[in-house]
């Protein structure tokens, strides 16, 4: 097919057009989008960073002493068992440390000789016993007198004498000593120690069953608490304050061994082969003329009738010994 030249200018003239035409298209280059950006860097985080450092429990902190719930527990021969911890001998944590028979320099090895009285002391710190040398003696803290028990002895209604520690037993209860208040508010009063070295915590003293600790089902003997079926005396047993249970049922009467109330089997019922007398009216029924300081009687009736009395503190009170109204005080 021939091509006029007029359709050969007309092809010319298009293709020139049409490459200018591609020539100012401008077909963007592929990009980088980070070009020219400075990176971000991820950092890198201490997880302990700004956290407290676990702190060791036993810094800063006195190391603790051995623990104790006896002297034999503290192996060192120069310790002694107070408050349940072994502590070094001489040193105390209360006055009643310083007379401990365990601590044996605390009272005639401590080189001091003068009149006053034993403390502790805590001037430097740690407590240690030392005698106050006040030029008085048996003398006590705040510039009190000392009851000496020698020329004074405390005594019970019914007669018993003797320092606090003497006529005040403490059995059932795991005590070691006993130390004898001479001083202050609680002067004649027996301080019972445990095994583990610890005052006032066994043997409490009492004024009727009411002071006495429910919880440890106790009775008041003596001025003292102690545990239902224990006993100081034979009286104890027979106390209507003291809920005794005998493991024993025979024919016989409750008597008091090696501090624990017991059955005795006894056809006769009695002691020292007594016989029982037989009673229709109460004997205890006058018990408020006959000894108008007791609060609970029982009848004693081996051999004759015998009303015994109690008083708040569990003492045996009118032992009299005399016949009233037919009736006898057991003496």
């Amino acid at each position: 097919m021939l091509i006029s030249k007029q359709q050969q200018r007309l092809t010319f003239i298009l293709c020139s057009v049409a490459s200018v035409i591609v020539a100012q298209i401008q077909i963007p280059p592929n990009i980088d989008e980070d070009f020219g950006v400075d990176p971000i860097e991820q950092p890198i985080v201490d997880p302990g960073f700004g956290v407290d450092p676990p702190v060791d429990p036993g810094f800063g902190v006195d190391p603790i002493v051995g623990q104790c719930s006896s002297q034999s527990d503290c192996t060192n021969v120069d310790e002694y068992c107070s408050n349940g911890y072994c502590l070094p001998q001489g040193s105390c944590l209360n006055k009643y440390d310083c007379f401990s028979p365990h601590n044996s320099l605390s009272t005639a090895t401590l080189g001091v000789k003068c009149v006053g009285h034993m403390d502790c002391n805590f001037d430097s710190g740690m407590g240690v016993c030392q005698i106050e040398c006040t030029g008085v003696e048996n003398s006590c803290p705040n510039n009190e007198i000392a009851t000496d028990f020698e020329k004074n002895p405390v005594s019970l209604p019914d007669g018993t004498t003797g320092t606090p520690c003497e006529i005040r037993k403490c059995p059932g209860y795991n005590s070691d000593w006993c130390y004898n208040e001479s001083c202050g508010d609680d002067g004649g009063k027996a301080v019972f120690i445990t095994t583990s070295g610890t005052a006032d915590i066994v043997c409490t003293t009492c004024t009727g069953a009411s002071s006495c600790d429910e919880n440890k089902n106790e009775f008041c003997s003596g001025g003292v608490c102690i545990p239902y079926g224990q006993c100081n005396t034979s009286a104890d047993c027979m106390n209507p304050a003291n809920t005794v249970v005998s493991a024993t049922t025979c024919i016989g009467f409750m008597d008091c061994f090696v501090g624990n109330c017991q059955q005795v089997c006894k056809d006769s019922g009695c002691p020292n082969n007594l016989q029982k007398v037989p009673y229709t009216t109460s004997v205890c029924s006058n018990m408020s003329r006959i000894c108008p300081q007791a609060v609970s009687c029982v009848v004693d009736d081996c051999g004759v009738l015998a009303p015994l009395f109690y008083d708040m503190d569990g003492n045996v009170v009118c032992p009299q010994g005399t016949p009233y109204d037919g009736y006898y005080l057991r003496k």
